[in-house]
């Protein structure tokens, strides 16, 4: 298995790719997840870490923040601006969920406001300010959150019927339920 705390092994560990909800094993083709990253990880798994380890978590914030060029290229492409996390993560940070769960892949968006949520959880536990202007590949904690913002910014539209704005055509959680307006969660 791989344990997300490289400084408490003892045996050398491939490059830190966070956590997968499947274990902690890098699994294999269509099982535990293949070893991806999900919103779990930031969600479910990062706030016990957080509190026992604030080490291992500033690893996980930091598998984003050095990923946080791939997640731009993301929004980009599909549409947005700022940084849009995909919905499963490795290596390179890149899309790497399969085929067959495009509709979650394409409608589950919420992991990059799950990923701001733990920056603010990991700021309140540890009041690490100086994270946020580390930098990993030219950008800095600051840069991730205001990316993510940015990518909320220009995924809502106006609605002149309410004289809100609105988030169209996403799937929260349940992924029974897509192409949801206005999704509580996201």
């Amino acid at each position: 298995s791989y344990l997300p705390f490289p400084k408490l092994s003892s045996r050398e560990l491939p490059p830190f790719c966070g956590l997968s909800p499947g274990g902690l094993a890098y699994g294999g083709p269509m099982a535990d997840y293949e070893g991806h990253n999900f919103w779990d990880t930031e969600i479910w798994m990062f706030p016990p870490i957080l509190l026992l380890h604030p080490g291992a978590a500033k690893e996980l914030l930091d598998y984003r923040l050095s990923r946080l060029g791939p997640a731009q290229d993301y929004a980009a492409s599909t549409g947005w601006g700022g940084a849009r996390f995909p919905w499963e993560s490795a290596l390179t940070g890149g899309e790497v969920c399969p085929a067959i769960a495009q509709t979650v892949r394409d409608n589950e968006q919420h992991i990059s406001g799950d990923i701001s949520f733990a920056v603010r959880q990991y700021l309140a536990v540890t009041g690490d300010r100086d994270w946020f202007g580390q930098k990993i590949k030219n950008n800095s904690g600051c840069d991730l959150v205001r990316d993510i913002a940015q990518f909320w910014v220009t995924r809502t539209q106006f609605n002149n019927e309410t004289g809100q704005f609105d988030i169209e055509n996403v799937m929260g959680p349940d992924e029974d339920h897509e192409n949801v307006d206005n999704n509580a969660f996201t």
